[in-house]
């Protein structure tokens, strides 16, 4: 079961910079064409565009030095380079910080507003797998599952076994 947790590699947002709005955009390259003598428009199917990550927030302290060492502790989790970003348990995107930004409110409390880009237009599931099985028999089942959020193809090889495949042997998939 998934648990909700915003994380960027190591760094926990929400422990010492709190969240208030998480925002997740997907977008697709599309250029339309106008038909001339019609009213109608072309639109090709586009592709997708990398997942921008917009988190705003407020981080705070016990003074003045308390909250500038938490936009310290902040700023070096984004400044690492490409981290993983989870909003789940079990589903991440690798990320880059594109801005970060803050305005102080009082000497112990701060809003806070990062924008990150992603590698990927989608999330990906935490436990992916890779099975390879040797030798399968009679009516054997293998389950494949997708627990990201973006319908993903899947690679099947077969090959076969040194020896060859024996005459009369039927392979059937469903």
């Amino acid at each position: 079961m998934a648990t909700f947790a915003i994380k960027l590699g190591t760094y926990a947002l929400g422990t010492e910079a709190a969240v208030s709005a998480l925002k997740i955009v997907t977008n697709r390259r599309v250029d339309e064409y106008p038909v001339i003598r019609d009213d109608m428009t072309i639109i090709p199917t586009g592709n997708m565009k990398s997942i921008r990550i917009d988190v705003t927030g407020t981080i705070t302290g016990s003074g003045y030095t308390a909250l500038r060492t938490a936009l310290q502790d902040l700023r070096r989790a984004l400044e690492t380079g490409k981290e993983s970003f989870y909003i789940d348990s079990d589903r991440y995107v690798r990320v880059l910080s594109k801005s970060f930004d803050y305005g102080f409110i009082t000497s112990d409390f701060a809003n806070y507003n990062i924008s990150f880009i992603g590698e990927l237009p989608y999330f990906l599931a935490a436990g992916t797998s890779y099975n390879a099985y040797a030798v399968g028999t009679s009516a054997v089942t293998y389950p494949i599952n997708n627990a990201g959020d973006y319908s993903m193809p899947i690679k099947v090889s077969i090959k076969a076994p040194a020896a060859g495949i024996p005459a009369g042997t039927n392979l059937t998939f469903e």
